[in-house]
This record gives structure tokens, sequence and C-alpha cells, in this order.
């Protein structure tokens, strides 16, 4: 409510008559841009994870099935990342829930930093992440396992009492290329 959808404008003077049939259009119109507006929001909404800004695991899956498909009928190659926080469980027991998150945060930072604007990058849940990179193959999967070890050399995180911890993840791949499709998500 009071917020500017949009202008129309008009080369006629408008009289109240006029206004009242102009309205008969601009509500109902207006109406329907609020509602495609808050449609849009909620999608993001239910596609992101609250804590990393990273899309949630319902999301991935979608884009998953999707890439298996175009796999299965045009042949065109995927790979699949998989990702563990290492660390999470001592640094949430010592410091604290805050520095865990502090810590997921980074990951997906790192994830987020080093994956191209293609790729499907998602919290699966807990410390799990995955990458979804359609029209790569493993050789693509293997370069951007590089780019996240020297982008974790590079970073730390400092938590309570200016303590570091180091960005470390456990890192699986697996493209159509060199795995069966079946077995992709087994094999990263």
């Amino acid at each position: 409510r009071g917020k500017n959808l949009g202008y129309l404008i008009l080369d006629t003077e408008i009289t109240d008559e006029k206004k009242q049939v102009i309205s008969l259009f601009t509500d109902p119109l207006t109406s329907y841009l609020t509602n495609q507006l808050l449609l849009q929001k909620l999608e993001v909404i239910a596609h992101t994870d609250g804590l990393t800004g990273l899309f949630n695991r319902y999301y991935f899956n979608q884009e998953f099935t999707e890439a298996r498909h175009r796999f299965e009928k045009f042949g065109i190659h995927y790979t699949l990342l998989a990702a563990d926080a290492n660390g999470l469980k001592p640094v949430n027991d010592n410091y604290g829930h805050e520095a865990g998150d502090k810590l997921l945060i980074e990951i997906a930072k790192c994830l987020k930093a080093v994956s191209r604007k293609t790729d499907v990058v998602a919290r699966m849940g807990g410390d799990e992440f995955s990458v979804l990179m359609p029209d790569t193959g493993q050789s693509g999967g293997d370069y951007l396992i590089e780019r996240i070890k020297e982008y974790c050399e590079e970073k730390a995180v400092e938590i309570p009492d200016h303590h570091l911890i180091p960005l470390s993840m456990s890192l699986g791949i697996a493209g159509t290329d060199c795995y069966s499709a079946d077995l992709i998500l087994k094999t990263a």
C-alpha cells in the first residue's frame, strides 16, 4: 500500500467522471501487479537458505533433475561437487552456534565466489553444500576444486576472543563424462 508500481500518463484533461472510469482499469491492474511482486518474493524465499543466502535443497533438487533430463535427452554433461564444512561441530561446541554460523556463511561465500553464474550453489542442510555445474565435464569440476582450495588458503573465520578458524572443506566431485548419471550423487 502506498507504493508506486507505475504511472499512467494521459494527454487529456481528466474529469471526475473520467477518473472513475480509469480507476475501473487501474485498480485491478494495481492489485494484479502487487500480487505478482509478492509471488516473486515468495518464490525467492521458498528457494533460498535463510542463513547463507544460497539456494536450498528443494531448489537444488529441481535443478539437478533438469540437468539429468538434459543429459539423458541431449547428452549435455553436468558435474556435481559435494562439500562438507570441516570442523563445524568443534566450533559450535567450543565457541557457540553463532561462531558456527559464521563458518557456514564464509563457506557459502567461498563457493559462490569461485563458481560461475550458471552454477547452482546450494546449502543442502547442516554443514553440507553442493554445486551443480551444468554443461561441464569432470575437468571443469577439478578446476573448481583448485579454486576452492586457493580461496580457503587465504581465508579464516574470526570468532570470539579473536581466534581464527581456517576455512576448510571436504570435497567430492563427479561428472557425467566419467560416471553414469545413476552414480553421480553417490560418487560426489
